[in-house]
C-alpha cells in the first residue's frame, strides 16, 4: 500500500571503488531493491550510467510528507540492499549525489 502524501522523485549515484560496475552487480542490486521495496516505491531503475561505467545510478518514485523524509527512504533502503548483497564496501556510500523533487517538478531528474 502506497503512504499517503506528495509524490517525489529521487535520484542517487554511487561510485562505483573498483572501477566499471559488473553487470552482474548491478544485476544483485536491482534483484534485491525490488524484493524489499513492495509497493512503497514506485518506478525504481537501477542502472550503470553510459558516460561514465563506474557510476550507478538508483531513481525512484515515492509517497512522503516531506523530500527529506523522502531522500532517508530511498538512501536507506539502498544500503540495506547494499548491505544484503554484500556490495557495500564496493560503492563509496559518503560521496553519493542525490537529488529529489515533486514529481510534477521532476524532470531530469
Amino acid at each position: 500500500m502506497l503512504r499517503h502524501g506528495r509524490g517525489y522523485r529521487v535520484s542517487i549515484e554511487l561510485k562505483h571503488a573498483g572501477g566499471a560496475v559488473p553487470s552482474d552487480a548491478t544485476d544483485a542490486l536491482r534483484e534485491a531493491i525490488a524484493a524489499v521495496c513492495g509497493e512503497a516505491i514506485r518506478d525504481m531503475s537501477v542502472m550503470a550510467s553510459s558516460h561514465d561505467a563506474s557510476v550507478v545510478a538508483f531513481n525512484a518514485t515515492v509517497r512522503e510528507s516531506n523530500s527529506v523524509k523522502a531522500i532517508a527512504m530511498v538512501d536507506g533502503l539502498l544500503d540495506r540492499c547494499l548491505l544484503a548483497t554484500g556490495l557495500f564496501e564496493e560503492f563509496d556510500a559518503t560521496g553519493k549525489v542525490i537529488r529529489v523533487a515533486p514529481v510534477e517538478r521532476a524532470e531530469g531528474i
